[in-house]
């Protein structure tokens, strides 16, 4: 996929929401030596304007999804992770490895994940906590909210899933649109088998 000016708009996105302070850290280290590439296709399906499918290679697993409707993908390598932004810029979709599982662990405990959101976010107030489902796999979600620039409030979504790749971490942070838009990526999210395959649904099987 080709990356265009993706640091300034993505700067410029996150200064317009207000969300500098609210964008999540790093809180535990990459896996290492794993190549992350992102692609991005038009569905096969009777549309007036088919939906963009993003596709996620990550070592040896693959991860696939349908972008919301008037959201753009841009792909931060280094980062691990696929950036949607809406066409206002008023709400930001992120999916991202958010580091390795950890040893010996298969699922996530729900209190480390609420600390990982303490700390990305320590402007927001969790409202309520939600198991997040996304390719077979469930791990803690959370509700958040808190004022922006101008007293202005704003909302995220966040949700942490386990995986053979790492810790995958969904959120959507903004408008009135990360509701939908969240919804959109984690339902339609799929991840390949042990082997490495990945059985799409399209359209109406997975909605």
């Amino acid at each position: 996929m080709q990356v265009h000016k993706f640091l300034q708009l993505i700067t410029a996105t996150f200064l317009q929401l207000g969300l500098m302070t609210g964008t999540a850290r790093a809180d535990i280290p990459l896996p290492e030596a794993q190549t992350f590439q992102v692609t991005a296709r038009r569905e096969d399906v009777q549309r007036a304007t088919p939906p963009l499918r993003v596709f996620v290679t990550v070592g040896t697993n693959k991860f696939t999804f349908v972008t919301p409707d008037g959201f753009q993908v841009r792909d931060d390598p280094a980062q691990q992770r696929v950036i949607l932004v809406n066409a206002d810029q008023t709400c930001t979709i992120t999916f991202r490895i958010n580091g390795a599982m950890p040893e010996g662990k298969s699922e996530l405990d729900a209190k480390t994940c609420r600390d990982w959101v303490s700390n990305g976010y320590p402007d927001a107030q969790v409202l309520d906590e939600f198991s997040g489902n996304a390719g077979d796999r469930s791990g803690p979600g959370f509700n958040l909210q808190w004022n922006g620039s101008g007293s202005t409030a704003r909302s995220a979504k966040v949700a942490f899933i386990p995986s053979a790749a790492g810790i995958l971490k969904f959120s959507a942070v903004g408008s009135s649109a990360v509701q939908n838009g969240f919804n959109t990526v984690i339902m339609t999210f799929q991840a390949s088998d042990a082997d490495g395959k990945l059985d799409i649904q399209t359209g109406s099987d997975q909605m």
